[in-house]
């Protein structure tokens, strides 16, 4: 069984947990000590899309790429119709960056776009 594309290239699956799931990082690991970059997609994409954004920085940096809830491979549950507030996404956003603030060494670079950027 071949690996799907994300796990080729010293890219790995993280999973955060999160209320009604778990949402999805590819990260893609590097050997030096800079501060990593976290990108934070938009509405109906999912945070692979933007790999070629930050192919500069993978061997620079640690790089990750974040599924918000109902996109891509995360498995927390988003219902649009039922949407009052964007709190869900900025407490998800919340548990991501101290996830990610545990592992890293140095405070990441945040990158968003349209919903990424709330």
């Amino acid at each position: 069984m071949t690996k799907p594309e994300f796990l080729v290239n010293k890219w790995h699956e993280l999973r955060v947990p999160v209320q009604g799931g778990d949402l999805f990082l590819a990260f893609h690991d590097c050997d030096t000590a800079d501060a990593p970059v976290v990108v934070f997609h938009a509405n109906g994409r999912t945070g692979w899309s933007y790999r070629r954004l930050v192919e500069d920085e993978l061997d620079k940096r640690p790089v990750y790429l974040i599924d918000f809830r109902g996109h891509g491979r995360s498995t927390a549950s988003f219902d649009p119709d039922t949407l009052t507030n964007w709190q869900s996404f900025f407490t998800d956003a919340e548990s991501v960056l101290a996830f990610i603030k545990a592992r890293e060494a140095q405070a990441p670079h945040i990158f968003g776009h349209s919903l990424g950027a709330l």
